[in-house]
């Protein structure tokens, strides 16, 4: 039997490891600044606690009757029924 060894690798570029460890957009020392944290605390500030827009929604869907429309509980039986049927087909 003979084995021919072939060390050729043609046109292969060598690579030199390279440290990510000096990142150029790291922070220095100890301290990191937040520019926009004075803007995002503004912006929390000013956020309602209570939307009476969507609260008076939420009445007005609760009180529907045909909410939510008999199409869409349908869709939630179906898909309910299903994972049912493939629990129980993992159980036997």
């Amino acid at each position: 039997m003979q084995i021919n060894s072939n060390n050729y690798t043609g046109n292969v570029a060598r690579v030199a490891y390279v440290s990510n460890s000096g990142k150029a957009g790291a922070p220095k020392g100890d301290r990191v600044q937040f520019d926009q944290t004075a803007s995002l605390e503004k912006a929390l500030k000013e956020t309602p606690d209570v939307r009476p827009d969507v609260i008076d929604r939420a009445k007005d869907l609760v009180a529907n009757p045909n909410y939510p429309p008999p199409e869409v509980i349908k869709r939630i039986s179906n898909l309910l029924a299903i994972h049912v049927q493939e629990e129980s087909e993992v159980d036997l």
